[in-house]
């Protein structure tokens, strides 16, 4: 397992609006290990999403450099996939239409029978092999996020990047979808980079923790490593190993921003 597969190094990041310049991420470094899960938590507008597509190349950095497997990231790729908050799926397409779309963008040189074998394949990854007639419209709302979390894989990304996949989702379905994502990457062991609001949802979830400050020029002002077993169960947190030190340093770390 390569150490640096993912690299950040003194990464800044500016916006300029109505002649006033802001700088969103100030030196920036994380290195992050081949199929490791780290989440990345902090207060909000201190850049989180920012530094994600910054790694996802749908936005350019000013200072640093980005590499991923040693190649430099300079704009969108496959060897990246993102899944958004919102499912952005295409409303009048089905289920298996939305995923054959992505394929038929990448995959160039494969047969439709073949890109439609694979489509299938990874919707049943996510449970919905029943679904795939299906449009956006007939399915639930943890279904769409789970159709967006089968279109990544479906491209077979070296990174898996998620901003806030679950934030819009009901407390049960949001549990049931943190449990199918622990599932899916135990399986495939992709290296996964995630925003996240909740603390026990990244303590859940993650190898590590990144703790990011408050705006302008945000910085990563703690790395937390989770050495519980996976997969975990939610019930069981409170009975992890360090489970109330790591959650009370989070907290403490974050409430400081405010102070």
């Amino acid at each position: 397992m390569n150490p640096n597969y993912l690299n950040i190094r003194g990464v800044g990041k500016t916006f300029k609006a109505k002649g006033k310049t802001y700088e969103a991420l100030g030196n920036v470094s994380l290195h992050i290990a081949e199929g490791e899960f780290v989440s990345l938590i902090g207060p909000s507008g201190c850049g989180k999403t920012t530094l994600l597509n910054l790694i996802a190349g749908l936005d350019k950095y000013e200072t640093g450099s980005i590499d991923l497997d040693g190649e430099a990231i300079s704009g969108p790729g496959l060897d990246r996939g993102v899944v958004f908050q919102n499912h952005a799926l295409f409303p009048w397409m089905t289920v298996l239409d939305n995923i054959m779309f992505a394929l038929d963008c990448a995959w160039k040189d494969k047969s439709k029978q073949e890109k439609r074998e694979w489509a299938i394949h990874c919707l049943q990854m996510v449970q919905l092999g029943n679904a795939i007639d299906k449009k956006p419209s007939e399915i639930s709302g943890g279904m769409k996020q789970r159709v967006g979390i089968a279109r990544a894989f479906a491209l077979n990304p070296k990174v898996l990047l998620l901003d806030e996949p679950f934030g819009a989702l009901d407390a049960l379905t949001r549990e049931s979808l943190q449990i199918e994502l622990q599932r899916i990457w135990s399986e495939n062991r992709r290296t996964v980079v995630m925003v996240t609001h909740d603390v026990d949802e990244a303590i859940l979830l993650s190898d590590r923790i990144v703790v990011m400050s408050r705006g302008p020029r945000a910085e990563l002002i703690d790395i937390i490593p989770i050495e519980a077993p996976h997969p975990r169960n939610k019930s069981d947190l409170p009975d992890f190993p360090g489970y109330r030190e790591i959650r009370s340093r989070i907290i403490d770390k974050l409430s400081f921003q405010f102070q």
